[in-house]
């Protein structure tokens, strides 16, 4: 009874929380491992004679080993235990949020190989924030005095800064971008370096950003990290099959204000199922299970 409360209890608290995530309930698989991993073990067997039930024997060298018959039950909760398991192992290992490591190296690798001074401003939308001990910036520097040779120990200028919107509105998002650009340009003449402003969305929202997009703003798609499937941003499959069969926004293509630029987005009258329709469908719905990289600057 105690290790039943141990995880009852937490998991009816937990539940009363709004903002709830699976890795909450990490703690809770010890004592339902405890209690109930023998079950699941034992499932396909039943035993055939209890312990206390079996009849004293004394034990000799001529004693011969009797053999415990099992009774086979019918299905498998061992094998419904794999798959699931399964399941769960590729969702919550391979897809779920996971384009934000590689977005992490690739950010880390434009900081290492920086040939300018340049300054990263990351802004994270729907997705989980990226963990900054992942691109190794350096909170301090020491330079030699090679006239007294002492080491004396400096403050390095920070290059990379993320901001957290979380599940907002794009039209916060937007704001949020508008207010970085905007403090970018007044100090980039004075400090001469190079200020860069990515959004780093699941692309199932890419189409909603360019619509909140302000007409003074562009974007660009630098990168996109497969596979990768937000639960906060579920892309929307169904809809996304039946609609446009030509895309309206390639990987280079620059998007101003909301407004495509793309000459192919009509939308045929008659459904088109053709291989080279179907396979553009696929691709689209495709698409959105990736985390975008998005370049966002202002119109001169």
């Amino acid at each position: 009874m105690l290790m039943t409360g141990s995880f009852v209890a937490p998991l009816l608290l937990l539940s009363l929380i709004p903002h709830q995530e699976p890795r909450f309930l990490i703690p809770v698989t010890l004592p339902l491992i405890f209690l109930h991993a023998q079950e699941v073990h034992d499932f396909d067997t039943a035993q055939a004679i209890l312990y206390h039930t079996l009849p004293s024997i004394k034990w000799t060298s001529k004693t011969k080993p009797f053999k415990v018959k099992k009774e086979k039950r019918p299905g498998s909760l061992r094998t419904a235990w794999v798959v699931i398991n399964t399941f769960f192992l590729v969702f919550f290992g391979f897809l779920h949020q996971g384009g934000v490591y590689p977005l992490a190296d690739h950010l880390q690798t434009d900081l290492y190989n920086q040939h300018h001074p340049n300054v990263i401003h990351l802004v994270t939308s729907h997705t989980y924030p990226v963990p900054q001990y992942l691109l190794f910036q350096q909170k301090a520097n020491f330079r030699l005095d090679h006239s007294t040779g002492t080491v004396s120990r400096y403050i390095a200028k920070k290059k990379f800064f993320l901001t957290e919107m979380g599940s907002r509105p794009m039209g916060s998002v937007t704001t949020i971008l508008d207010d970085i650009l905007t403090s970018c340009s007044l100090w980039k003449p004075k400090e001469y370096v190079r200020c860069t402003v990515y959004l780093a969305l699941p692309s199932s929202l890419l189409d909603e950003f360019s619509s909140e997009l302000p007409s003074n703003m562009t974007y660009k798609i630098e990168k996109s990290f497969y596979p990768h499937l937000s639960t906060e941003a579920i892309p929307e499959f169904y809809s996304t099959w039946h609609t446009s069969l030509h895309s309206c926004q390639s990987k280079s293509s620059m998007v101003t204000g909301g407004l495509k630029t793309d000459e192919h987005c009509d939308t045929p009258k008659e459904p088109d199922y053709s291989p080279s329709a179907i396979f553009r469908r696929v691709s689209r719905v495709f698409k959105q299970l990736s985390l975008s990289l998005v370049r966002v600057q202002k119109t001169k």
